[in-house]
């Protein structure tokens, strides 16, 4: 006989599945393939971070177009968090992201971005480590490299290795797929 706390898991974890199967239907996510060698190409072409400072865990990647991405992120919730210091900050907003992206939608080009250094971007001081999402998109049949703040679902394209959101520079370093 299954006990009421069991059926809840069975009922949650069936839920979350059905979840999953709604949403990749919804969004109709068209994959589209590109190799890890040439990620990491694109990154050192856009940004100057060498190829060495870009960690691949496969050799074959899937990614979409730049509006699938975006129209996915208006109906994600990962972004209406609220953001606690050392429970849920920007590390636990950038790896939700890069998870659900995979999990869900089958898309791997959705990178951390690691040991990212936040600088005021008047005066250069340093202000604090952070954490986001790096991901690589078709935008008018060519694929970019995309800066992405997880926990407002900003969107810049890369052409450097930094952006600048408001009045802070983000340096960035390492980038794990």
């Amino acid at each position: 006989m299954m006990t009421k706390i069991n059926l809840f898991k069975k009922l949650g974890n069936s839920l979350l599945e059905q979840g999953r199967l709604f949403l990749v239907k919804a969004f109709k996510v068209k994959l589209k393939e590109v190799t890890g060698q040439y990620i990491a190409n694109l990154i050192l072409a856009n940004t100057g971070i060498a190829q060495s400072k870009v960690w691949k865990a496969d050799r074959t990647y899937f990614y979409t177009d730049l509006k699938t991405i975006k129209d996915i992120l208006k109906y994600d919730l990962v972004d209406k968090r609220l953001y606690e210091a050392e429970k849920f900050d920007c590390d636990d907003f950038a790896e939700i992201v890069h998870a659900r992206f995979r999990s869900i939608y089958g898309i791997n080009t959705i990178a951390l971005a690691r040991y990212i250094k936040s600088v005021d971007s008047k005066t250069g001081k340093h202000l604090f480590w952070h954490r986001a999402n790096i991901f690589i998109a078709e935008d008018n049949n060519e694929l970019k490299v995309f800066y992405l703040e997880p926990q407002t679902d900003y969107i810049v394209e890369l052409t450097g290795k930094y952006t600048v959101i408001g009045n802070r520079r983000y340096l960035l370093n390492t980038i794990d797929f």
